[in-house]
């Protein structure tokens, strides 16, 4: 498991080397750090880019020359530290998530993200922190270690313990979209960046299974320049369990009650090389989001898994497209 390099007396929550910059990320707060560094025997500042929905900071800062540590200079304090370096997905399609005691259903996530043409998992486990406030999975205790230990050794998934709150009072999800933008800045390199949650299935319409051929149609046919975008977006359908059916292994799927699309509750594929900051259903600065029909795709979020008293709500609504991927 990667281990972020937390500088407490700062509240910075990791610092990282991309393979073009070093990067500096914390939640956000009113008192921001003046951070700079030496590079050689120069002084640099870094840039600071701010969520303008007050969730997350990040430092940047490009450098001449890659070393395992740096000295920086936090408010005139010089504090040495070490860098870490994350595995780089060039071109690759992936997906992030943070995940609090998931152990039930994180696996049959990724085996259906493996299934649409997603490389690799970013696996942010927050399962050592409970904030008191957010919705929280009815499991008490998780190893990820173990649970994904074989997609762990083969590289599928890059594990990264994120000891942080979900959600502070001061400015909200904080710990959610720091790492969101963490995934941003870490796997810079990477094609496309899937931000879902584990109760939530990417779901092609039609005769598409792998989302990369879905998504270089919809760029041919609407003649996008993806260099001008930072985002395809899918809209959601929330799925319901009113009648408390069985939802282990695989059982959740063949749950079809559900609402129709919900406004608000879109997420991304983001382009990272094209935003600076995300924030869960929105870009807060960068290219703008490109929005995807519902006939060609959507998610499903199955709002009762693992979940207590929520999701079970009545809805005369059924959807069973997702039964094509597994032949229900």
């Amino acid at each position: 498991m990667h281990q972020p390099i937390s500088i407490k007396e700062y509240n910075i929550y990791d610092v990282f080397y991309n393979g073009e910059e070093i990067i500096i990320i914390l939640p956000f707060h009113m008192n921001h750090v003046k951070c700079s560094m030496y590079d050689g025997d120069d002084i640099i500042d870094f840039i600071c880019d701010v969520c303008p929905h007050i969730r997350t900071i990040v430092y940047h800062r490009k450098i001449k020359i890659y070393k395992s540590t740096v000295t920086l200079i936090l408010n005139g304090k010089q504090i040495h530290t070490n860098i870490n370096m994350y595995p780089f997905y060039h071109d690759k399609i992936i997906m992030s998530a943070m995940v609090f005691n998931e152990d039930n259903y994180i696996v049959q996530w990724i085996e259906h993200h493996l299934m649409l043409g997603v490389s690799n998992f970013i696996i942010y486990d927050n399962s050592n922190f409970y904030d008191g406030i957010s919705y929280h999975s009815v499991e008490t205790k998780s190893n990820l270690e173990y649970t994904l230990k074989k997609f762990i050794i083969d590289g599928t998934v890059c594990l990264i313990n994120w000891p942080y709150p979900k959600r502070i009072k001061s400015s909200g999800i904080t710990g959610q979209t720091t790492q969101e933008n963490h995934s941003v800045y870490a796997f810079r390199s990477s094609k496309y960046i899937g931000f879902f949650d584990i109760d939530e299935y990417v779901n092609p319409q039609k005769e598409y299974i792998l989302i990369d051929d879905l998504f270089n149609d919809e760029i041919k046919f609407n003649k996008l320049n993806v260099n001008e975008i930072g985002s395809f977006k899918l809209w959601c359908k929330l799925f319901f369990n009113p009648n408390k059916k069985s939802t282990g292994g695989h059982d959740f799927l063949q749950i079809y009650d559900c609402t129709d699309f919900a406004k608000g509750r879109e997420k991304h594929f983001v382009i990272p090389k094209n935003i600076k900051l995300f924030n869960i259903h929105t870009i807060s600065l960068g290219k703008p989001s490109h929005t995807i029909d519902y006939s060609m795709i959507y998610f499903n979020h199955y709002y009762f898994l693992n979940k207590e008293d929520r999701g079970m709500c009545k809805t005369d609504i059924v959807d069973l497209s997702i039964g094509k991927f597994y032949n229900f």
